[in-house]
């Protein structure tokens, strides 16, 4: 199926509107952490990296429900925005000059 006068977004636009939601999501984890759990900024920032990441090998320290409940958004946020990022970069790549 062929879409008529709509043209998609640049491989390179879209990797820079994920960028922004990436950055955007770790801000609001870390902002979130603060608050939850009164961490302070670089605690929270490392807890919220790793989080997004799904690297977390290990609580820093225990955490709440509410704690818990942002931890389950962050992840979902996280990886969704991961993946969007990953297919960006598959296609500038198989488009050799960043042209969709």
């Amino acid at each position: 199926m062929e879409t008529v006068g709509r043209s998609e977004p640049h491989p390179g636009i879209r990797l820079l509107a994920g960028s922004i939601m990436l950055a955007i999501v770790l801000l609001t984890g870390t902002i979130g952490v603060m608050m939850i759990e009164r961490w302070p900024p670089l605690e929270s920032f490392f807890t919220t990296l790793l989080i997004v990441s799904t690297l977390g090998f290990s609580d820093l320290r225990p955490i709440d429900g509410y704690g818990r409940m942002l931890t389950i958004v962050l992840i979902l946020a996280g990886v969704g925005i991961l993946y969007y990022m990953a297919v960006c970069v598959s296609m500038k790549r198989a488009c050799g000059n960043g042209q969709a």
